[in-house]
């Protein structure tokens, strides 16, 4: 157990040291494959995505692959997220218990910006062509119970976004641990650790004459634009969790998450849960961040809050091992209207 404290203890300080190294650089816009930073599952979006402590779902694989060694039976795991602008962003995982190895995970996001119109200088309003913009990651996770007390886990991720036919593709790795003292629950998470990006495809192809002053050479030359790469929206997130009121029949808990994104101000994220007999969930959550607004001429730095809510049901099919939840969510954004989010998992 003192082993496992010491742990703790020595990645909190790595924690925290790394927030405060990211605190001094102020790198907005600066991150490519954004999409890995907006969350998935409608419980821990409707908790203010404070989930780093609390999670024990499949859910996990987004969150803190840690929180799998939680899981005990089978898990498939189905989110969609009605974004912003009509685009799509799904989410599926499948957890496995493995025994003495663990636990084994693999998960599938996907957001889609559906078709677009091809539109030039001479065709503003379009050349009757079409094309699409997406974005992935495929991972495979495993997480496992070190002790009574300790659980870590890791999530590995190949990423790849697409723009009609260029397209980005890298890698990035998240880690997690989970640390229960009995009354406190501890978690921490650092996401989407890898090597930076680089657009690169057929549309970056140009035509033109090198040499515009010298009549002999070819006028449409064929060159690449060159494209720079881009880093990864590296994400720290340290969390706590408490369970104030369990009975047999009804559960409170209560969590707080501290997120700290690489090209955004830190967060903070407060949610509570209640649980009727685990079948009936009601869920709220608040986010708390800086953002800058624009105020005469120099701009100002103001806290908004952005309020979150759902609820749940589980439900196990008469004799069978089959349960079914499902989960919703509603969550304020800061600039656009606010989006919703449905959840199926099932247990078997």
């Amino acid at each position: 157990m003192r082993t496992q404290l010491k742990i703790s203890l020595t990645l909190v300080l790595i924690f925290l040291t790394s927030m405060r190294t990211f605190a001094q650089f102020d790198n907005v816009g600066t991150s490519a494959m954004n999409f890995l930073k907006i969350g998935v599952g409608a419980r821990g979006i409707a908790m203010g995505s404070s989930q780093v402590a609390v999670v024990n779902d499949a859910s996990s694989l987004y969150w803190n692959p840690s929180g799998m060694a939680n899981i005990s039976t089978n898990q498939v795991l189905m989110s969609n997220n009605n974004w912003i602008a009509d685009i799509a962003h799904n989410f599926l995982a499948v957890t496995v218990p493995a025994g003495e190895l663990g636990v084994i995970g693999i998960s599938v996001s996907y957001l889609s910006m559906g078709d677009m119109k091809v539109t030039t200088w001479d065709h503003t309003d379009g050349t009757g062509e079409i094309f699409s913009s997406h974005s992935a990651a495929i991972g495979f996770g495993w997480a496992r119970q070190m002790s009574d007390r300790f659980k870590v886990g890791v999530h590995i991720k190949y990423l790849n976004e697409s723009v009609a036919n260029s397209s980005a593709n890298t890698f990035a790795v998240d880690l997690g641990s989970q640390y229960d003292i009995g009354w406190l629950r501890v978690g921490m998470s650092i996401q989407n650790f890898g090597p930076q990006a680089r657009l690169e495809g057929r549309d970056l192809q140009v035509r033109f004459d090198p040499l515009p002053d010298v009549g002999s050479n070819p006028p449409d030359v064929t060159a690449n634009l060159e494209t720079q790469e881009w880093a990864l929206p590296i994400l720290f997130q340290l969390g706590f969790a408490v369970t104030p009121l369990r009975t047999d029949m009804m559960r409170w808990t209560t969590s707080i998450d501290f997120r700290d994104e690489r090209d955004y101000r830190p967060q903070l994220g407060l949610g509570g849960e209640f649980a009727f007999e685990e079948m009936i969930f009601l869920r709220g959550g608040l986010k708390n961040r800086v953002v800058s607004e624009i105020v005469g001429i120099q701009p100002e730095l103001e806290e908004m809050y952005l309020l979150s809510a759902g609820v749940g049901v589980a439900y196990t099919l008469p004799a069978t091992e089959f349960t079914i939840h499902f989960d919703y969510a509603y969550q304020q954004l800061q600039y656009f209207s606010n989006s919703q989010l449905i959840t199926l998992r099932v247990d078997f």
